[in-house]
């Protein structure tokens, strides 16, 4: 990084670049892809400044780009403001470098990227159903990347930050706050969804979602890749398609990825999915739910597969999943101080054959302080298979439906085991 590129927060420049003197109309029928392209065009060679987008309705025909921007800020008027793009794939605006949008695989070190870039108060929409391809906002080759107030309708992918396997620079320190990405219920353009996800991390460094409302129609937030240092914060995911898959899906092989103080509900296939090589991963002071889906949907609270590594889940409250809770594999989990509430929430069919807490050949697992009761659940926590080197402390697990069930049962094959001060509905309840 340049010391350019290391210095402090966004600095406009100078002067200020309205979209109207450049001969945009926002009147939602003259294509202004080209005005506002010069008032860009202008910031940046001018080394910064604000490009002032009035309230009206701006029609594009092809993507907006800032390349090679520096301390450049694309301000609108709030939701009075939209740019929407013709057609039903592409980008509405891209962030890049000029070596990198030349096809010459990333800047070069002390090449000049794209830095303290702020998109401010915009409504990015669509005119068209959406492909899974198109994208409201690409971040590619930049660092210091603000977008904050946004308001994105109507895209495959609302917002992607990196590219896959992408061989050159990757964005650094971007930042997505107080905006809303919705499925167009009061898009001008009709309730068209995110057929991929809302929001898509490709190898990216430091990105943070903060104060932000994501209704997916597929996948939320989609950490793909060697995406690390990923923080979500007071971000409230509430899935609205049945038919769609997780609020979160973390993969690849990033680490240092967390969610914390966020509200994510109601995801068919499941609240969250951590996958491949994902490790060092935090979820606390989270309300984990799913009132709201069919009874038969297969939806679990967090699901850690296979080869995902050093995981915390404290201090959440997880509840009325259609399935498990917690569905843990991989290595070095702890789970401690959450409240399960009514997971395995199938009044009516529920068949005994599903817990609120499965364990099952994982490794170096510590569960200890949790509540867990449900009126359907099978057992309330069920260590089997291969699990070794666990320890079962202090939890409260006294209430349950099933006739038989146990609030604790432990049939796994592992030898190296601590299960005591547990509080379970069998006999003097002390185990």
């Amino acid at each position: 990084m340049t010391g350019d590129e290391s210095r402090g927060q966004i600095r406009p420049g100078r002067s200020r670049y309205p979209v109207t003197e450049y001969g945009a109309d926002g009147d939602g029928e003259a294509d202004d892809t080209d005005a506002i392209q010069a008032a860009i065009d202008d910031a940046v060679n001018a080394g910064g400044g604000v490009v002032v987008v009035p309230g009206g309705n701006y029609r594009l025909t092809s993507r907006l780009e800032l390349i090679d921007a520096r301390n450049v800020v694309l301000e609108g008027a709030g939701t009075a403001t939209v740019l929407y793009r013709d057609g039903s794939d592409g980008t509405v605006l891209s962030i890049d470098s000029s070596r990198n949008a030349a096809g010459q695989s990333g800047s070069a070190p002390g090449q000049r990227r794209s830095a303290h870039t702020l998109i401010r108060n915009l409504c990015i929409d669509r005119a068209d159903e959406p492909t899974a391809e198109s994208t409201g906002i690409h971040v590619v080759d930049a660092v210091h990347t603000t977008l904050q107030g946004l308001a994105v309708y109507n895209q495959g992918r609302g917002v992607v930050i990196g590219t896959e396997d992408s061989d050159g620079n990757v964005p650094e320190h971007t930042t997505i706050a107080d905006s809303t990405f919705e499925d167009g219920y009061t898009s001008q353009f009709g309730p068209n969804g995110y057929p991929d996800a809302v929001v898509k991390l490709h190898d990216s460094v430091h990105t943070a979602l903060h104060n932000t409302f994501i209704s997916p129609t597929n996948v939320g937030i989609d950490a793909l890749g060697n995406s690390r240092h990923v923080s979500i914060t007071q971000c409230i995911l509430l899935h609205y398609d049945p038919d769609g898959a997780y609020n979160v899906r973390m993969t690849g092989t990033g680490y240092d990825r967390r969610i914390v103080n966020s509200v994510l509900e109601n995801a068919p296939q499941g609240q969250i999915r951590l996958e491949g090589e994902t490790s060092n991963v935090t979820f606390a002071g989270s309300w984990i739910g799913a009132g709201e889906l069919p009874i038969d949907a297969p939806a679990r609270g967090i699901e850690i597969s296979d080869g995902v590594s050093d995981v915390s889940i404290v201090d959440n409250r997880i509840g009325h999943q259609r399935r498990e809770g917690l569905w843990i594999r991989g290595s070095n989990v702890t789970v401690a101080n959450n409240v399960m509430v009514d997971n395995v929430f199938q009044p009516g069919i529920a068949d005994g054959t599903t817990d609120s807490v499965f364990i099952e050949d994982a490794t170096h697992v510590t569960f200890v302080n949790n509540k867990v009761w449900s009126n359907w659940e099978r057992h309330g926590v069920h260590i089997t298979g291969e699990t070794d080197a666990f320890s079962v402390t202090g939890n409260d697990l006294t209430e349950f439906w099933i006739d038989e069930a146990g609030g604790l049962v432990v049939d796994a094959e592992g030898c190296e085991r601590s299960v005591e001060y547990n509080i379970t509905p069998e006999l003097t309840g002390i185990q």
